[in-house]
């Protein structure tokens, strides 16, 4: 039996995973920075769904290509998804995000929101 909760979780995912596939087909017609922040920030948001079902293992699939993006690329969209996906995982939890068995995500996450575009030109992070 699905929770009011999961329910919303469930359409979330959905309407995330829609939007991931749109971007995959709309790709071809977009610029290059635009076509990876959306698609970056696609897979942060379907992490993000995920995490709210309690599907870890799937948050960390999802969020994983996005994690890999190169410190050029991480603008501040794409930072602030990451942030909040953080956030969701230690709220969620009711842990701290450093704490197993989230951990990973936790310090795979803290990492990127650390090496951003801005911090690669003498900027400051875009998450403190």
């Amino acid at each position: 039996m699905l929770l009011p909760a999961d329910r919303a979780g469930a359409r979330v995912e959905t309407s995330a995973t829609r939007a991931r596939d749109l971007l995959d087909d709309a790709s071809r017609h977009r610029p290059r920075l635009q076509e990876i922040t959306d698609t970056v920030q696609a897979d942060l948001d379907l992490a993000r769904a995920r995490l709210l079902q309690g599907k870890l293992d799937g948050a960390l699939e999802a969020a994983a290509p996005a994690l890999e993006l190169a410190p050029g690329w991480r603008v501040e969209g794409v930072v602030t998804r990451a942030a909040g996906l953080r956030a969701d995982l230690a709220r969620i939890t009711g842990a701290p995000a450093t704490a197993a068995p989230h951990g990973e995500l936790a310090d795979r996450i803290e990492h990127f929101v650390a090496i951003t575009a801005g911090s690669q030109f003498g900027g400051r992070p875009a998450i403190s």
